[in-house]
């Protein structure tokens, strides 16, 4: 017996009739290829089947019809050596155009199922926004019919008018409409969620606000502080380099009296020698006079002279003494000047 080799089938080719090909359908595709085949495919009654019923029920169309195998029939004749002759099937028969209906029903249902899934398939960020938008237009809506029927209630009241009334109604009407839609779309959970986010933003922002507000108040302060403490470093910055100017400018003024005072001590201490150098030259002369036996003065001038010389010696040791104290006083506040100099030096 010969078995069929499926990799070596170029030795026949098959051509189905065009009623075997259906039309508009994707599983007509499987057929449109031209498939080697035995001479005697032809005879259903020279082959043995497996099985006598095509199996359903898979997803594919490959796996919804079981091919015959090589085991699953016997050939009882050897093939002749003409088998490049080209033969036609048989006319379809009623089970195999059931299978064939069945293929594109089913694919025609699976077409349709996935363009419905396709359809429902939402976007999860599209639905709460667009939800949200709703959301927002109602209740800017609701908002405006109430200022309408406020507007229309006011003027009814001023003038009774049948259309102003019935007016009132459609508003009224609206507006419950409105407000039973808000409710609706407040009770759905991604509304919840939006609603509960975007309160705990508006919060989340205050509490920033006043965080910022705090923070810049307290910036003020510490600017004002920092204000302060640079004023008074430099107040007393200030204060310091008067202070040293001044304490130069005194000790310049002290130097100079200082100085004005020694020259005075100076001058008085020439002048009692002066007087005393009159005094011992005047001795000298009346000596010299005795001694040449010449005219000498009198004693009256003598006493003069001398009470002169007396006073001038008073008032010159008494400017003296002065001068000295003046000048020991002086050296003493330059000398406590300059030791309060020196410690404020090791201070800083």
């Amino acid at each position: 017996m010969a078995e069929w080799n499926y990799n070596n089938m170029n030795h026949l080719s098959l051509n189905l009739p065009p009623s075997f090909q259906p039309e508009n359908s994707s599983s007509g595709s499987y057929f449109n290829h031209p498939v080697s085949a035995p001479l005697n495919f032809g005879n259903p009654s020279q082959i043995r089947y497996s099985n006598s019923k095509f199996q359903f029920g898979s997803d594919s169309a490959h796996d919804s019809l079981i091919l015959p195998t090589s085991s699953s029939y016997e050939m009882s004749w050897e093939i002749s050596k003409t088998v490049n002759q080209h033969v036609v099937l048989p006319m379809v028969t009623e089970p195999q155009q059931q299978w064939l209906n069945t293929m594109n029903q089913r694919k025609l249902d699976q077409h349709f199922l996935d363009n419905f899934i396709q359809v429902r398939i939402i976007p999860r960020n599209s639905l709460p926004s667009d939800q949200m938008n709703e959301f927002r237009d109602l209740v800017k809506e609701a908002k405006r019919l109430t200022d309408r029927l406020k507007v229309a209630q006011e003027a009814s009241k001023v003038c009774e008018n049948p259309n102003d009334s019935h007016e009132l109604d459609q508003i009224k009407e609206r507006l419950e409409f409105v407000n039973e839609q808000i409710e609706d779309l407040a009770t759905s959970k991604e509304i919840k969620e939006k609603l509960t986010k975007r309160k705990e933003k508006r919060e989340w922002l205050k509490r920033k606000k006043e965080r910022q507000k705090k923070e810049a108040e307290e910036a003020l302060v510490r600017r004002e502080n920092l204000h302060r403490l640079i004023d008074d470093q430099t107040e007393a910055i200030r204060r310091k380099e008067l202070s040293r100017k001044k304490s130069l400018e005194a000790k310049r003024e002290a130097d100079v009296i200082l100085g004005e005072v020694r020259r005075k001590r100076n001058d008085t201490q020439r002048i009692g020698q002066l007087l005393q150098s009159l005094r011992d030259l005047r001795a000298l002369r009346a000596r010299s006079l005795e001694l040449g036996r010449a005219l000498f003065s009198k004693q009256e001038d003598t006493d003069h002279f001398n009470s002169t010389l007396d006073q001038l010696d008073v008032i010159i040791k008494k400017k003296s003494a002065d001068y000295e104290e003046e000048e020991k006083t002086l050296t003493s506040m330059m000398n406590d000047h300059n030791d309060s100099k020196k410690s404020e030096g090791v201070i800083q």
